[in-house]
């Protein structure tokens, strides 16, 4: 079993992040990443991942329809994909702006 830190859980959460078109990273894509990195915890599970990134995603282009979150959301996915494993768990792609917690 992986002990998970409370960085290393915050950095898994915040790969719930948003799917949308073009060359975006999607959340299938960013929790199979986060999964492969060892930040996942017994309350971190793909299913989970998926259905919580699919929730912020909803959360923010349909019910907000915020636009600049949305962006975020997108920056914060590529920089997930484009990051290596040592980078996530060091929080490289961790936005306050996004996820408060």
């Amino acid at each position: 079993m992986v002990t998970v830190r409370p960085l290393n859980l915050a950095v898994a959460i915040t790969l719930l992040v948003s799917l949308s078109a073009g060359c975006q990273t999607s959340c299938k894509t960013a929790c199979e990443k986060a999964l492969s990195c060892d930040l996942d915890s017994p309350r971190l599970a793909f299913d989970a991942c998926y259905d919580d990134c699919e929730r912020q995603r909803t959360l923010y282009s349909d019910w907000w329809e915020n636009d600049e979150m949305s962006d975020r959301f997108d920056d914060h996915r590529n920089c997930i994909a484009d990051s290596t494993c040592d980078e996530l768990r060091d929080g490289v792609c961790y936005d306050d702006e996004l996820f408060i917690f």
